[in-house]
């Protein structure tokens, strides 16, 4: 509960209720100092600075960080991934605190989080699977649990830049830039096909799918054992 407040603070989001709840809950596990319990009895309706004022007051008597280093978007991704594995937030959760931390930092280690968000708005409209695999999707969790293994992957990894906008072709297995071509030479529209830049395959897989991730991660693992082994 206390990892979830601070996160909400970091992104802005944090309402006054949530501290008035942080405080009561935390006098119900037996914690007890002279802030905490005015911070629990504040009205809600209070400007959120005063109610601010007495969390940070019962910080201080309890000895947390209020201002934990939560300005790196990877560092306050792993807070995130962390109080989901203590069970502080669900996965649905989970999904939309990644989202507000890659549109705030455009973080490109992040990028799946936004298509994520996207693909649940397609939810029972017929038009799932455009922006995350669908066969993927079938539990939330599962798709939390997986992102985050590959986003600890990451990590480690000196990926190139625009890696996320890499395409893995289903012909040769070419993973990297595409190339453009037009689609209709006669429509005004400016509509174009992304082709392989090894065999010009015009079908692929894009890097929001967690299984080309992995291939792709993968090689640069290698590399980087080899490069260890010597």
């Amino acid at each position: 509960m206390t990892e979830t407040l601070l996160l909400n603070r970091a992104l802005n989001c944090a309402m006054a209720e949530d501290y008035i709840e942080w405080a009561v809950e935390r006098l119900c596990e037996g914690v007890d100092t002279p802030n905490l319990r005015i911070l629990a009895g504040l009205n809600p309706k209070l400007e959120k600075d005063e109610i601010e004022s007495y969390f940070r007051y019962t910080c201080k008597e309890l000895n947390i960080d209020s201002f934990p280093r939560l300005d790196e978007p990877l560092t306050m991704a792993g807070r995130i991934k962390r109080a989901y594995e203590l069970d502080e937030l669900s996965a649905e959760t989970v999904v939309y605190m990644m989202d507000q931390v890659y549109t705030k930092y455009y973080e490109p280690l992040l990028f799946v989080w936004s298509l994520i968000v996207e693909e649940l708005s397609l939810k029972g409209t017929g038009h799932e699977g455009c922006f995350y695999p669908l066969e993927e999707f079938d539990s939330l969790d599962a798709v939390v649990q997986t992102e985050f293994s590959l986003f600890m992957r990451a990590c480690f990894l000196d990926l190139p830049k625009e890696f996320e906008q890499f395409i893995q072709c289903d012909r040769c297995g070419y993973i990297g830039q595409s190339i453009l071509s037009k689609k209709d030479h006669v429509s005004s529209q400016k509509m174009y096909w992304h082709l392989c830049r090894q065999c010009s395959y015009h079908k692929y897989h894009s890097m929001s799918d967690p299984k080309v991730r992995d291939i792709y991660f993968k090689r640069f693992e290698a590399v980087s054992r080899s490069n260890n082994s010597m």
